[in-house]
């Protein structure tokens, strides 16, 4: 057997065993608050939430969900397209709107205190702001999306439908904890067969190839380029590296970062994204799902590049 099937065997099998616990989680507490009326409650807990982003109390849920884990999130959002029958659009709206929350506590615990201890304060501002505007632009857009579609029409009745099955405690347990692994378990088989492939397209080489090919990646920064296409954080370290060794000048380092992120993206749709998607929202959607937000963030990144 080639060493890079093997390689791509083993990553994998590391991303069934990290993700696995995550979307169980997510799946077995959307399922629970469900079937408990809890979502539908929200709208007295959650009021400027439900009635802003024009989106069902279960998929805000979701959202909130994300600000702990982006993976327990999507999980909980198709529990939640399940339990109340969100239309592919408002699936999409909720998973934009997600984008700024689930990165906080990425900002907040690893990109914040990397780019502090190595940039100067005014390039580590310049970027950090830049980057997390351009997460929120990302969830205001999935915001105005959901306003095209509006949940007003459909809570009342799926609310009213929903009454009539809440279940006490212990059986709303029992019936999340059963719907999860039945869920679970086709997820994962998903999961596995598009993680292997994918990671079979970036161990053989091919993705590599690709991004050394690209105009902009010059020979003296490759190897940051290098870094950032497999961690962003490692992009952000490598770049850090070349800055203080006076590779980079203080006028090319915002762009720089963000042109890593990009490149990062385009590792991440084939490693994560599109295996993660399409495990839990089913194939059709879940590739649309995952090329529409790539599409939109390259976007994004990409005009923030070329003003910055």
């Amino acid at each position: 057997m080639p060493d890079y099937i093997l390689a791509a065997l083993q990553a994998a099998l590391y991303i069934l065993r990290k993700v696995l616990p995550s979307l169980f989680l997510g799946l077995f507490l959307a399922n629970l608050l469900i079937v408990r009326q809890t979502p539908f409650r929200a709208r007295r807990l959650l009021p400027v939430l439900a009635k802003n982003m024009k989106l069902p109390p279960a998929a805000v849920v979701s959202i909130v969900i994300s600000l702990g884990d982006r993976t327990a999130g999507m999980a909980a959002l198709e529990a939640a397209r399940a339990q109340v029958k969100l239309s592919d659009r408002q699936v999409l709206a909720a998973n934009l709107a997600a984008k700024a929350p689930s990165s906080i506590q990425f900002f907040l615990f690893s990109f914040i205190p990397l780019m502090i201890a190595l940039f100067p304060g005014t390039i580590a501002v310049q970027f950090l702001t830049a980057y997390f505007l351009a997460f929120c632009l990302i969830s205001l857009i999935g915001i105005a999306l959901a306003w095209l579609e509006p949940y007003w029409g459909i809570g009342a009745s799926t609310a009213g439908q929903a009454a009539e099955r809440v279940l006490p405690w212990r059986q709303a347990v029992w019936f999340s904890l059963r719907h999860s692994i039945k869920t679970l378990a086709n997820m994962a088989g998903w999961m596995f067969v598009m993680s292997f492939a994918a990671m079979l397209f970036v161990q053989s080489g091919l993705l590599s190839d690709v991004i050394q090919g690209l105009p902009f990646v010059t020979l003296n920064l490759l190897p940051v380029f290098a870094a950032g296409l497999l961690s962003m954080v490692g992009g952000v370290a490598a770049a850090g590296a070349a800055y203080q060794a006076g590779a980079i000048d203080d006028g090319s380092v915002v762009k720089l970062l963000f042109i890593i992120s990009m490149l990062h993206n385009v590792y991440d749709l084939f490693a994560a994204a599109l295996p993660r998607y399409i495990a839990i929202y089913g194939r059709k959607l879940g590739m649309k799902l995952a090329l529409y937000g790539f599409a939109l963030t390259q976007s994004i990144l990409g005009v923030a590049a070329a003003l910055l």
